[in-house]
């Protein structure tokens, strides 16, 4: 299960939402001090698994992009 939060940033449980950790990557993302809120904030709003490769994740932030694993 996956969450996205405001500001920016992904969180992953293996337990059905009891425990959550950050996932790093994102978060540690090399452009991360030069992501700015626009309007909506800074907020990852969008999950999506890649249809053509389910290993594939993208997800979309306000003002900043789409990232993919």
């Amino acid at each position: 299960m996956y969450v996205g939060v405001q500001p920016a940033a992904l969180f992953r449980s293996g337990d059905s939402g009891d425990t959550w950790k950050e996932v790093t990557g994102l978060s540690t993302h090399p452009t991360r001090d030069q992501w700015q809120p626009g309007l909506g904030g800074l907020c990852l709003h969008s999950m999506v698994i890649d249809p053509r490769d389910p290993n594939r994740f993208w997800v979309g932030m306000s003002a900043v992009g789409v990232f993919g694993t």
